[in-house]
């Protein structure tokens, strides 16, 4: 955040009453001019201090730009929801800025971790185990892993970053999974929604057991209809990213045509995008997650419905031995 305070309150309260003025009328009367407005607004140091504001802005930008040209209702819709989401944010900065906002999950997602009064939760003697794993490129050569931990003793959700080397001759595409337990001995917790960005300090590795799938497994939603109804909680929040992590514990899988589907105990289903449109993916899919007590993912919206995404599984071999999937 920078230094200047009163700058960004000034700025902030200056994007407020703009947006206000813009929705008086439900955004009929916007033109051109008001992106002009809008890109000088954005382009000050104070609100590029707050890069999620910045961003949300920015979009807002690119609908009024839109809604300008086309004058249609649908791109007028677009463009008033975005005013609603910008009004919002800059609502929660300011109120922030007078001391009066609180909401540690929310001022994360808002600025990330450029807050003066930030402050990150120590770690000793936490047992975790990793349930999936992404990694993306960042131009030529590197990679981006994000690893997500489960913490044993809470069940909460946390992820970890690692930027990696990786050239031509070193075509490392992922970091290697962990396939053991992870103790960690020290840490840092950041504040934020699930998953909380954890920073380890110093950790082993020691074997899987039965009683850490156990203890895994108990974190699960028994249903679908739980998963969903804590999904709603969690989206309450207006700064809540569109994605939750969520372990669900399945009956069984049903697949139709090229769509995998969750089916739980209570017989309710809930679909698995990765393998929408392609045999190939349905059936590795279900070869996979055949053996799964618990299955890890996000969940987030699609085509107007709830749909799962899975990063992972934990589980038993026939001969009853722990194993973990890390998807990625």
């Amino acid at each position: 955040m920078p230094a200047d305070r009163q700058a960004l309150m000034t700025e902030v309260s200056k994007a407020a009453d703009w947006l206000m003025k813009l929705s008086v009328d439900g955004g009929k009367s916007v033109t051109t001019a008001h992106y002009e407005e809008l890109r000088k607004m954005t382009d000050t140091p104070a609100i590029r201090g707050v890069p999620r504001m910045a961003a949300m802005l920015e979009d807002l930008g690119v609908w009024i730009r839109a809604y300008s040209s086309s004058q249609s209702s649908g791109d007028l819709a677009m463009m008033m929801d975005k005013v609603l989401d910008c009004f919002y944010s800059s609502r929660a900065v300011k109120t922030y800025l007078q001391g009066k906002f609180n909401d540690l999950p929310a001022l994360e997602e808002i600025f990330g971790t450029d807050r003066s009064d930030r402050k990150e939760e120590p770690l000793a003697g936490m047992e975790a185990v990793e349930l999936g794993i992404e990694s993306r490129r960042l131009g030529a050569d590197r990679m981006l892993d994000t690893s997500t931990l489960v913490d044993l003793a809470t069940g909460q959700f946390m992820t970890e970053t690692l930027t990696r080397t990786a050239t031509p001759t070193q075509p490392s595409t992922r970091k290697v999974s962990r396939q053991g337990k992870l103790l960690v001995e020290a840490g840092l917790l950041a504040p934020g929604f699930s998953p909380r960005r954890l920073t380890v300090k110093a950790a082993k590795e020691v074997p899987l057991e039965r009683a850490d799938i156990d203890r895994i497994v108990g974190y699960a939603r028994p249903t679908v209809e739980a998963a969903h109804k804590e999904y709603r909680t969690f989206r309450s929040n207006f700064f809540a990213p569109e994605k939750m992590p969520v372990l669900l514990a399945p009956k069984g899988f049903y697949a139709e045509d090229e769509k995998v589907y969750l089916v739980d105990k209570a017989g309710n289903l809930l679909t698995i995008v990765e393998a929408a449109g392609s045999e190939h993916l349905r059936d590795r899919l279900l070869h996979a997650l055949a053996n799964a007590l618990a299955v890890f993912g996000n969940l987030a919206p699609s085509d107007g419905q709830i749909v799962l995404v899975v990063g992972g599984l934990v589980g038993t071999d026939a001969s009853g031995a722990p194993f973990r999937y890390a998807g990625s």
